[in-house]
């Protein structure tokens, strides 16, 4: 818009809202605007307000005193310039609530007691553990970046290799991207951890926070797991585990050799981010067994299975008693 067209609408403007513009012309202005705010948005363009402008100019009669034709061109103006403050306020509103997460642009999966195999439309396939939720971007096959959403529980995938086109998968403020590999993602959003366990292949993992995204490792590789307490920011990087697959059934799994129940209970500590208090033993036992990192009950079933200990649970503290 030319400078003398765009200082003429703003002092209109500023009459209009400081309550200093008369009321005859406040009426006309309300009375147009009320006309206009029905045009559609996508009808605006750079230029429309010298478009309008020019085009009220030649429709003000000749033959009407100088006076009047301004006091028109000022009254239409000043709606003008009300109406495209209102769009744009329109226009800034949508756009933040568009939810760049509606429904019809995802096709969404939740799991509940049982588990799911998904092949997606660019061939990666996906086991879902129950209580999962997962959901998948529209045009997966045709996006630069093949993104997908895994908002809660766990699930082994095996991404079809593509280097052209990135998979990513987002898990609230964590990010995982991979080329081509398979792995497992666990993400815990009420104890505020996310695990990944490399099977093949190479990934990149990421958190965000606030708009940056900082790196929490830039390769994990072959047979490493990578273990994030949101709580307390610190980052577990261990190697020798194993993804461990029984038909569609994946979890996680480590070999511990020779291990006392106290150095056991660490473990268990950093994997699902409890407090763990063990009772001293008489006599102390090194244990040499194998843990699954499914989920923290069915780890502590598992080792009351193999070392006959007792334990007491009480939300984010963990009491493991020996046995006799």
């Amino acid at each position: 818009m030319k400078p003398n067209n765009k200082k003429f609408l703003m002092d209109q403007l500023s009459d209009y809202q400081s309550g200093t513009m008369n009321s005859g012309r406040r009426e006309i202005v309300d009375k147009w605007f009320g006309k206009q705010n029905r045009v559609s948005p996508d009808i605006l363009s750079d230029n429309l307000g010298d478009e309008i402008f020019d085009v009220i100019n030649k429709k003000i009669p000749v033959n009407k005193p100088k006076r009047t034709s301004l006091f028109w061109a000022w009254s239409v103006a000043a709606s003008l310039l009300i109406f495209f403050a209102a769009t744009l306020l329109f226009l800034g509103k949508v756009s933040r609530s568009r939810d760049p997460l509606r429904p019809a642009a995802y096709t969404t999966y939740l799991t509940k007691s049982r588990p799911r195999h998904l092949i997606l439309e660019d061939g990666t396939s996906v086991d879902l553990k129950p209580g999962s939720l997962f959901r998948v971007m529209a045009g997966l096959n045709k996006s630069s970046r093949r993104r997908v959403f895994l908002d809660r529980g766990e699930a082994f995938f095996k991404v079809k290799r593509d280097p052209a086109h990135p998979f990513i998968i987002s898990s609230g403020n964590y990010k995982t991207t991979v080329l081509g590999t398979s792995f497992i993602i666990n993400t815990n959003s009420l104890k505020k951890t996310y695990t990944v366990s490399v099977k093949t292949g190479k990934v990149r993992v990421e958190h965000q926070v606030g708009h940056t995204f900082r790196i929490l490792s830039a390769g994990l590789i072959k047979n490493q797991v990578l273990h994030y307490d949101e709580l307390t920011r610190k980052t577990l990087i261990t190697g020798g585990e194993k993804v461990r697959q029984t038909g569609k059934e994946n979890y996680l799994t480590t070999s511990i050799e020779q291990k006392t129940l106290i150095q056991i209970g660490a473990l268990i500590s950093k994997a699902f981010g409890v407090k763990v208090d063990v009772r001293e033993q008489a006599v102390p036992v090194k244990y040499t067994l194998e843990l699954d990192y499914y989920n923290l009950e069915h780890t502590l079933n598992k080792l009351a299975m193999q070392t006959g200990i007792r334990y007491e649970l009480n939300g984010h503290s963990l009491l493991i008693i020996p046995g006799k």
